[in-house]
């Protein structure tokens, strides 16, 4: 789904090893970094936390974004070596979009060194979209979330039980086609942890709709929902030679290979599977649970 960022310019740089936790700025119940730059050496850590307030669409709780969606200026959060968490909760809003934690339209989040990346969001309540984190290109190139030596940890949690599209984690370029990515290139690891807000056939834990490079270096990566649907155009999941473990989020949930998604089962097609590059391993995770 499209973009739009609120017009709120903000440019954070800091040196210190005091951990920095930007401010609630303007009375705006959301931090939407467009356009700017948040910095951190020397050991310091970054910790962004924000709340949706109560309106229409895109009531995001943290946002690191381009200026806008016709002239994108790219959004940078990086560290050196300490770490970078990202918190977010979506709104109330009237309509869609009440989005835990987005990234998009250039806006990217870069540790280098040994700093580690945590983005945890939950969504709110509207009526579609209400997704837990979102990494949206907007139709522009550079959207992404990199780390080194570092791990990646993404937790996605929608909560709204109606509505079409409330996905946990959700990877895309709706408007056209620039490529979204997360990358490890030291010996960093993956973790994307998600879960949606109903059983709906658009909604799913994690979500790899369209246009999305995801390279893994680290020896050990996971993805974890209840339901994944790993779309079909210019989409790469790779790990080389290192092991990406796909399995079910609740214990006790069945996984189904070549099968469909279910409200009692975690299925992944033999055309999702065959899309992406790494290892295999899928794991079940209580005595009942059924690998078939």
């Amino acid at each position: 789904m499209p973009c739009y960022p609120l017009p709120l310019i903000v440019c954070f740089q800091f040196d210190s090893p005091t951990p920095v936790r930007p401010e609630k700025i303007d009375e705006s119940p959301t931090y939407s970094f467009t356009g700017g730059l948040v910095s951190a050496t020397g050991g310091a850590s970054i910790t962004f936390d924000g709340f949706g307030g109560t309106g229409t669409s895109f009531g995001a709780g943290s946002v690191i974004s381009g200026a806008s969606i016709t002239n994108a200026i790219g959004s940078r959060v990086t560290s050196d070596s300490g770490n970078i968490t990202i918190n977010g909760q979506g709104g109330n809003g009237s309509t869609f979009a009440q989005i835990g934690v987005n990234i998009d339209s250039t806006g990217s989040v870069v540790a280098t060194g040994s700093a580690n990346i945590f983005i945890n969001g939950t969504g709110g309540a509207g009526t579609t979209d209400n997704y837990g984190f979102g990494l949206e290109a907007g139709d522009h190139a550079g959207t992404a979330v990199s780390a080194v030596n570092g791990n990646i940890t993404i937790n996605g949690t929608a909560t709204d039980a109606t509505g079409t599209d409330q996905d946990g984690v959700r990877f895309e370029d709706s408007v056209a086609a620039q490529l979204v990515s997360v990358t490890t290139t030291g010996a960093g690891s993956l973790t994307v942890t998600g879960a949606a807000g109903n059983n709906d056939a658009t909604s799913a834990g994690i979500v790899i709709v369209d246009d999305t490079a995801i390279s893994l270096s680290g020896a050990g990566n996971s993805f974890i929902a209840d339901s994944m649907d790993i779309g079909t155009s210019a989409v790469s999941v790779n790990a080389g030679a290192n092991t990406l473990t796909l399995r079910q989020k609740t214990n006790g949930r069945a996984i189904d290979l070549g099968g469909a998604d279910s409200a009692s089962q975690l299925a992944l097609t033999d055309t999702e599977l065959d899309r992406d590059s790494f290892g295999k391993t899928f794991s079940h995770c209580a005595t009942r649970s059924l690998l078939s």
